[in-house]
């Protein structure tokens, strides 16, 4: 038993490794595009930033599957909760935004974004140790 929790761990310390290797590479391609696009901006445009709002939600959405699998079940669902909670305010956190016209849309969009960037990076660091 006392092995499987040592392999347990050194997976899970290897699946950190992996996905956090994950989130900085879509950082990093983010920047570069933005970059690309606007030579010499310095600061992430929140507008620019939600054009990969999919891309955040498949890896959010891939780090949530290999939790699945590798957490101990009472300790996922737990996290569940945590998680069902977590969308719910960032819902509601989206629909107080206002939306009326299409720069307060796209600041809405690159906002939700930047939550669920930071939710994927959250998971990885504190559920992957």
């Amino acid at each position: 038993m006392v092995e499987e929790e040592k392999q347990r761990a050194s997976d899970a310390k290897g699946l950190q490794k992996t996905y956090l290797q994950k989130a900085d590479d879509l950082e990093d391609k983010i920047i570069r595009e933005l970059q690309e696009a606007y030579p010499g901006m310095q600061d992430m445009d929140i507008l620019f930033y939600s054009q990969y709002d999919s891309e955040w939600n498949d890896l959010l959405n891939e780090v949530w599957g290999v939790l699945e699998e590798s957490l101990p079940k009472d300790e996922f669902e737990q996290l569940q909760v945590e998680q069902k909670e977590w969308v719910t305010t960032k819902e509601q956190d989206l629909a107080e935004m206002p939306g009326e016209t299409s720069s307060e849309r796209g600041t809405a969009a690159g906002l939700t974004t930047m939550e669920t960037s930071n939710r994927t990076y959250f998971l990885i660091e504190n559920f992957m140790e």
